[in-house]
């Protein structure tokens, strides 16, 4: 991948977890406990998504812009700032699991006559947070 691609790469991550929150935001102020956890919590997962989006783009520029200017590049440490932005793209993608599955729990409920969990407990007459919001722009 060209130096130009991966910007673009990068930048375009960034905007679709913007884009991703925005969609995801509104919901953070549900009634329903399931749909308010599982929305902040992929809401903060986008965020930080895209801030390590921001961090790439100043890392990779800096290891350019040191290199067309000559500066010696430090391979070790170079290295090593790499694999920490690695683990944290991928502590911050596990956010999203636990937050995708709480939001599971407002759609089903006890079966009484069964006693398991196969009851329907959300449509859309019976809460209007199943509406979508409106789109940002």
């Amino acid at each position: 991948m060209s130096e130009v691609g991966l910007f673009v790469t990068l930048k375009l991550g960034k905007a679709d977890s913007a884009c991703a929150q925005s969609q995801v935001a509104p919901y953070a102020t549900s009634a329903n406990d399931a749909i308010k956890t599982s929305a902040e919590g992929t809401t903060v997962t986008f965020a930080r998504l895209a801030q390590l989006n921001d961090r790439a783009v100043a890392e990779y520029k800096a290891i350019l812009d040191s290199a067309s200017e000559g500066k010696p590049l430090k391979q070790g440490s170079v290295a090593e700032r790499q694999a920490e932005l690695a683990v944290a793209y991928d502590e911050a993608w596990k956010l999203l699991i636990p937050s995708v599955i709480a939001g599971t729990y407002a759609i089903v409920e006890k079966n009484p006559s069964t006693g398991l969990m196969s009851g329907l407990a959300l449509t859309r007459q019976s809460s209007p947070d199943m509406s979508p919001p409106a789109p940002p722009f």
